[in-house]
């Protein structure tokens, strides 16, 4: 998927770095809303090297294949949108990390403010959840792979 061993290595980086983003986001919401409860939630991610393999260990998530409502699992031919209270979150994350909101999808598109790949869901919990944050942040145009380099999102979450 990734032409290589190395490439697949960033991926996971490309991963943390994008939750890290909603991370700050979610920092932002409880400073200037203390009282509320998180809008979105992202699972407990680690990053582990051992003897030149990389592994990414999540938590266990209340999530299911009924349980997207938000991007898209298949590489687009079907798009998510649908729930108010998750579109508004995910705009305003988007816009906090300096995302632009776009149009995606293969057959019907939808406007959305991350990457087609995301998946915003609904748990079983009734609680938001963000996961597949590995194109969070677009990539440069480099003659390898898509996933060798991402820009760095030192601006994200500066507002005048």
């Amino acid at each position: 998927i990734y032409g290589g061993d190395e490439f697949a290595m960033k991926a996971g980086s490309h991963e943390l770095r994008g939750m890290q983003a909603y991370l700050a986001f979610l920092a932002h919401h409880v400073t200037i809303l203390p009282n509320e409860p998180l809008p979105l939630n992202i699972p407990l991610m680690l990053l582990i090297d051992y003897r030149g393999y990389r592994i990414i260990a999540t938590s266990a998530l209340p999530i299911g294949g009924s349980t997207l409502k938000y991007g898209s699992a298949d590489g687009g031919r079907s798009v998510h949108k649908d729930v108010k209270n998750l579109n508004r979150t995910m705009k305003a994350a988007g816009q906090f990390i300096n995302l632009k909101g776009h149009m995606v999808g293969v057959a019907v598109q939808k406007k959305l403010f991350a990457p087609c790949d995301i998946e915003g869901h609904e748990g079983k919990d009734g609680k938001y959840y963000v996961l597949d944050t590995a194109r969070v942040f677009p990539p440069e145009t480099v003659s390898k792979t898509f996933m060798a380099v991402t820009i760095h999102p030192e601006t994200y979450g500066r507002h005048n």
